[in-house]
C-alpha cells in the first residue's frame, strides 16, 4: 500500500462537521490529513477576531463523521438543561436571575463599548435607573431571559436536524 502526501501549500474545500458549510480545509504538519481552517467568526474592527465554529480544527465531513456525532449528543444534552430552565421560568420558580442594567457613563469611558453590564437580582427587585435602559424590574429580567431561552431552544431543535 502506498501513503500520499498531500501538497501542504495547497487548500482544498470540505465540508464543517459542525456547521456544514464548505469551507477551507488544510493539510496538517506531514501532508496527512485535512482540517478544517478557522471560521464562524467575527471581526468587530478592533483588531481582535471573535469566536468561532466549533468545527474549526476538526476533519472535514467527508473524511470523518466523529465529530458531528459527538457534538449533537451535545446538543442534545443542552436542549434537556434549556427546556427544564424554560419550565422554572415560566412556573415562577426562578427567585434570582441575571438582569442587564445600563452602565454608568464612568463604567463606560474605558474602551468598552457595551452600553449595558449583568447584575444577579432577586425577586422583588426595581431598577432604579431603568429609565437609561435595560431591565426595569426583576419581571422584566425574567421576560428577557424566557425570550433568550425560546432563541437558544429554536437554534438547537435546528441543530438536530
Amino acid at each position: 500500500m502506498t501513503t500520499t502526501i498531500l501538497d501542504q501549500s495547497k487548500s482544498y474545500l470540505g465540508t464543517c462537521q459542525c456547521c456544514f458549510n464548505q469551507q477551507v480545509t488544510k493539510v496538517r504538519a506531514g501532508g496527512m490529513t485535512f482540517r478544517m481552517v478557522l471560521h464562524g467568526y467575527e471581526r468587530p474592527g478592533d483588531g481582535w477576531i471573535i469566536g468561532d465554529c466549533r468545527g474549526h480544527g476538526e476533519q472535514p465531513y467527508e473524511l470523518s463523521c466523529e465529530f458531528t456525532k459527538t457534538w449533537l449528543g451535545q446538543v442534545q444534552g443542552m436542549l434537556v438543561r434549556v427546556r427544564a430552565r424554560l419550565a422554572a421560568l415560566v412556573a415562577g420558580e426562578v427567585t434570582e436571575i441575571d438582569a442587564q442594567v445600563a452602565k454608568t457613563r464612568e463604567e463606560r469611558k474605558y474602551g468598552d463599548r457595551s452600553a449595558y453590564k449583568t447584575i444577579t437580582v432577586t425577586v422583588g427587585w426595581v431598577n432604579p435607573d431603568h429609565f437609561r435602559g435595560g431591565d426595569s424590574d426583576f419581571a422584566a429580567a425574567i421576560a428577557r431571559n424566557i425570550r433568550g431561552v425560546e432563541g437558544n431552544i429554536r437554534q438547537m431543535e435546528s441543530t438536530k436536524s
